[in-house]
């Protein structure tokens, strides 16, 4: 059988030399190119799977994003595709989503019992109901993970004590971000004055906003959850609360109807909105909401499928058998998920930023800073 004959390349490191009659003889022009055309084979660069569902998913989500950029220029949409995957997967980079995904980690369960605190206060039943009807249906077995520390109000001294855990917690969760805020001004190439205090202050701010939204947003669904199951006649609570499951509910088939399309309907919506207002507020420099918009459909979109697929096969296979290792690599894989396209989209957006926009940073006006007025 003939065998197919590799790419060539004439280099010019193969040049023979003719040891015989040439070692005293000056080197030519003519001499240099006498190289031999076997030696060296072209090297060609095959696209794995991973990197072509990556790059179609980040391409796809951009065409919906900014479809008028890229029809006016499908060169530079598959640029600033290529660009993102390349610092994505750079050696800069590469353990950058890794490192946020272990802070997200670290801050993960403190960050849920301070929620489940503040609104098991307000009512036992919401807290029974996040625990274990709305989070126990997502993650399995969270409710062996997390404990109950509502009962620090009822105690002496228990609003200092849930105060002083609230501010650690928050202190904790604020390293992660101020880290991640520092990587999205290095990612614009945005230099900014006293920029390690200044974004460690940022993340401790944004650290309290999240945790705020969050709670509203669990307040708002465990009322409504409650709603149902008390007022509607699709469950009911048991005498002591504290002894319940998610077996204990009697929830109806209405119920989960509800429920999961409340979800498909709700989750995808505040987590961009939640992205789009990190994205164009975090940094240390001005940006506007249609510059940050392709990057948070990128985080928002692949994590709201994570969860609703993940916490689907949760619901319906019995992860409670595995306890207390079954919740903990659910929310290893997907806070590495979820880190690894907040990255993507960060990345996404800077890359639109120097391709489309092109110009400067603008670093943001202090809040202490007063305006000077030009006359």
């Amino acid at each position: 059988m003939w065998k197919k004959k590799p790419n060539k390349l004439k280099t010019g490191w193969q040049a023979q030399d003719n040891k015989n009659n040439e070692e005293n003889k000056p080197q030519t022009k003519t001499n240099n190119l006498n190289v031999s055309s076997n030696q060296i084979v072209k090297n060609k660069t095959n696209k794995n799977l991973f990197e072509r569902v990556i790059k179609w998913i980040i391409y796809a989500i951009l065409f919906i994003a900014i479809p008028r950029y890229l029809r006016s220029s499908r060169i530079k949409g598959k640029e600033i595709v290529n660009s993102a995957y390349e610092k994505l997967n750079s050696h800069e980079f590469a353990f950058v989503p890794a490192g946020y995904a272990m802070y997200l980690f670290l801050s993960f369960i403190p960050i849920t019992c301070l929620l489940l605190g503040v609104i098991g206060s307000i009512s036992a039943k919401y807290e029974v109901v996040l625990e274990h009807v709305m989070l126990g249906q997502i993650i399995p077995g969270i409710s062996q993970v997390i404990p109950s520390i509502s009962s620090l109000w009822s105690s002496a001294g228990g609003a200092i004590a849930f105060a002083l855990f609230a501010l650690s917690v928050i202190w904790l969760a604020s390293k992660g971000y101020s880290k991640f805020i520092y990587s999205i001004d290095a990612l614009y190439g945005h230099k900014s004055p006293y920029r390690m205090w200044k974004t460690r202050i940022k993340g401790f701010i944004v650290s309290i906003i999240i945790s705020f939204g969050l709670a509203l947003a669990l307040l708002g669904f465990s009322a409504f959850m409650t709603f149902l199951i008390e007022n509607a006649g699709l469950g009911e609570f048991a005498e002591d609360l504290s002894k319940m499951t998610l077996a204990d509910f009697h929830l109806q088939w209405e119920f989960y109807l509800i429920y999961w399309v409340t979800i498909i309907l709700f989750l995808p919506v505040l987590t961009y909105l939640a992205f789009l207002l990190f994205f164009t507020f975090a940094p240390n420099f001005k940006l506007k909401f249609s510059q940050a918009h392709p990057g948070a459909l990128i985080a928002s979109i692949p994590t709201s499928v994570f969860i609703l697929i993940f916490g689907s096969l949760a619901s319906l296979i019995p992860y409670q058998k595995f306890g207390i290792v079954a919740s903990f690599m659910y929310v290893i894989l997907l806070l590495s998920v979820m880190s690894y396209f907040i990255y993507a989209g960060v990345i996404v957006n800077s890359s639109f930023y120097h391709t489309f926009v092109n110009m400067p940073t603008i670093e943001k006006r202090s809040w202490w800073k007063r305006k000077k007025v030009t006359v």
